[in-house]
């Protein structure tokens, strides 16, 4: 049983497939961290690997914090989803590979940008965030590499297919 302190609460945590690497968020935070369990030495080691608000398009995105992280199955593509007190409807996307020393790295893809409610009397729009994400756990790889279900705050529900090519040395090392 290992212990490891933060400073604020933990809000989200999501596990690489191969269950030897968490990645948290904070309370009230834009940072990711990793905690990699070392097989060697039993140590819990933690470095911010990941500010989100660097990859902001806007000034209101670049001051939203992370309500909750989402890693797919094969930990290929980590889904950031905001807390809606910001009204943000979008996801931010990210490629998760590793480089060089098993240092895993994170590019910037895009966003998943969710349904608007046009008022028509007003001229005024709705932002519906989202609400639950998650992604389905076995799929067919001749379909997509993933498929992502997110149900926003308005009784929609999206599902978002995600192709990428597979290449075995960034999804099939092991951590030890």
């Amino acid at each position: 049983n290992e212990v490891w302190h933060t400073k604020k609460p933990v809000k989200t945590s999501a596990w690489h497939h191969h269950s030897q690497l968490v990645l948290i968020v904070c309370q009230n935070s834009t940072q990711i961290y990793t905690i990699s369990l070392h097989q060697s030495s039993k140590v819990l080691q933690s470095d911010v690997i990941l500010d989100v608000s660097l990859n902001a398009p806007s000034t209101a995105l670049s001051k939203a914090t992370i309500e909750h992280i989402l890693w797919n199955p094969s930990s290929r593509r980590l889904i950031v989803q905001y807390q809606q007190k910001h009204q943000i409807n979008l996801l931010t996307v990210f490629d998760t590979h590793y480089q060089h020393h098993l240092k895993l790295h994170f590019s910037f893809m895009g966003y998943i940008k969710g349904p608007k409610e046009g008022d028509t009397i007003s001229n005024d729009t709705k932002v519906h965030p989202p609400i639950y994400m998650t992604f389905k756990q076995h799929v067919n790889l001749n379909d997509y590499n993933a498929l992502l279900a997110v149900c926003w705050n308005d009784n929609i529900i999206s599902t978002i297919p995600m192709y990428f090519s597979l290449n075995d040395n960034d999804h099939l090392h092991s951590l030890n």
